[in-house]
């Protein structure tokens, strides 16, 4: 046995465990470094037995495989559900109600992290470790501090927004500000919702944190807007599917404090001791790096609604969402290799991490490629599902198709610098392509509508990989993308 720090030979279908500062992971794998699925399919079999052994409620149950197949079976029922959902309140709704919608849930997750200031990225961190520290009184201040914390920004940003909408855009012919207020009156199930999360994966309960806001929540709202299709009148305003969100939320939250009472053990003992500075130094570059991701992902749809208006912001976000099932496989796969990059690269078994890396890869794009010809041969069917109206953003989902398309033959580069302490540049790249990403695309979207916009996106997406690669190859010497030749060493 080896010490902690240390990686072991690897040898045929044997359980290699390895160690670092933050646990333990296990990996799977032949002599030849590739990954055996084998193992992982069996425990996916066992999956709902093992959640229900004393040993998964402690994080433990058949080794990380069953968290590692769990995530991926909640990823792709989450996915399953949120498309559903989509095409569901999109038929429902309209082109401009559909945009309103839109735009409302683009800014609740933007306000979320505005909210939580990183606290639950950095209550996730703590929680684990003042439990394996026996830090007891710290660990009931965290929790006591954070709640308080999360809660007051919540409820003034979220009465500051209601505020501003009314007195805006409270006017005949303007729905925007009813559907501000419910969005608004949701955000403190949304950030108290992530703040129970946290405290879940710091306890080791990372598939019970998954449920409530991936399973629960559009499955709420789904069941309502299901009902409300059967209905004779068959509409529903971008304010109503608001208030679906805000019961959705309430009910996800309700049930993650259920959870977060049943699971997790309270400290021991009365006293409370408190880190503020320590914990608000950690938990704000947390933030503002999450907050980077999330305005990435949302700047588009906040600037077409701005400048082009609601009916065109719903045209592109269900182009865009539709797009987004081109890297679903890939992003699914890569919560398979993570433990595998981690412990290749902790071994310094380089090229063990080259071929897994360029498996993970090339398997996203096997993924990748048929759907990414379904949109480009027969976008228009595809967004007539959604309805007539939002046929008219074919082309700019064929666009944006490509892109993703990049993205998901270069999946594992984000995963690499993750797990091989390249956060920091990865985050700059982040934050150079979206200094670049914004003004193009305010220019793009005034002059060409959703077509340019689209454009500007897809060129962004490809750049901002480039840059990850070039970074990974530069420090790592690794290639991180399907495109890798097999003769290449």
């Amino acid at each position: 046995m080896t010490a902690a720090g240390e990686s072991e030979a690897i040898r045929p279908q044997e359980v290699i465990r390895s160690h670092s500062g933050q646990g333990r992971w296990r990996v799977l794998c032949s002599p030849t470094g590739a990954i055996n699925v084998h193992p992982v399919i069996r425990c996916l079999r066992g999956l709902p037995k093992s959640m229900n052994r004393p040993g998964y409620r402690h994080g433990l149950g058949c080794g990380h495989l069953d968290v590692l197949g769990g995530s991926l079976l909640i990823r792709l029922a989450s996915a399953g559900l949120a498309f559903g959902l989509n095409m569901l309140v999109a038929r429902l709704a309209g082109a401009e109600q559909y945009g309103i919608y839109s735009y409302v849930l683009a800014w609740l997750g933007l306000l979320a992290l505005v909210a939580t200031a990183g606290m639950d990225v950095a209550t996730v961190k703590y929680v684990a470790a003042y439990c394996a520290t026996g830090a007891w009184t710290r660990l009931r201040g965290l929790l006591v501090w954070s709640r308080r914390l999360v809660l007051t920004l919540a409820l003034l940003i979220g009465g500051l927004g209601a505020l501003v909408a009314v007195v805006t855009w409270d006017r005949p012919g303007v729905p925007l500000a009813s559907a501000i207020a419910a969005g608004c009156a949701a955000l403190p199930f949304l950030a108290l919702l992530r703040l129970n999360e946290a405290r879940l994966e710091g306890h080791r309960r990372v598939l019970l944190a998954q449920i409530p806001g991936n399973i629960l929540r559009p499955a709420v709202v789904a069941a309502a807007a299901t009902l409300v299709f059967w209905l004779p009148s068959r509409s529903l305003s971008a304010a109503e599917g608001m208030a679906l969100q805000a019961v959705a939320l309430g009910a996800a939250y309700a049930t993650s404090a259920l959870l977060v009472r049943r699971t997790c053990p309270p400290p021991t003992g009365t006293g409370v001791d408190h880190a503020k500075t320590e914990w608000l130094r950690t938990a704000l570059p947390l933030g503002a790096a999450a907050a980077l991701h999330v305005l990435m992902a949302r700047i588009d749809t906040l600037l077409v609604a701005t400048l082009r208006g609601m009916t065109e912001a719903g045209i592109y976000a269900v182009a865009n969402r539709t797009t987004e099932l081109i890297v679903f496989g890939a992003n699914a796969g890569q919560v398979a290799v993570r433990p595998y990059v981690s412990a290749f690269h902790a071994g310094g078994r380089k090229s063990e991490l080259q071929r897994a890396v360029t498996t993970a890869s090339r398997a996203g794009a096997a993924f990748a490629l048929p759907v990414c010809g379904t949109l480009l041969f027969w976008g228009p069917e595809v967004l007539g599902l959604f309805g007539n109206e939002f046929t008219e953003g074919a082309p700019a989902a064929a666009v944006l198709a490509i892109g993703y398309l990049f993205v998901a033959c270069t999946c594992s580069v984000d995963t690499v610098m993750s797990m091989a302490g390249l956060q920091r540049a990865n985050t700059r790249v982040l934050a150079a392509s979206l200094a670049l990403k914004v003004p193009l695309a305010y220019v793009a979207v005034s002059r060409h509508g959703v077509m340019g916009l689209a454009a500007v996106s897809s060129a962004v997406m490809v750049m901002r990989y480039l840059g990850n690669l070039y970074v990974v190859r530069r420090t790592l010497a690794i290639e991180a993308s399907a495109f890798r030749s097999s003769a290449r060493r």
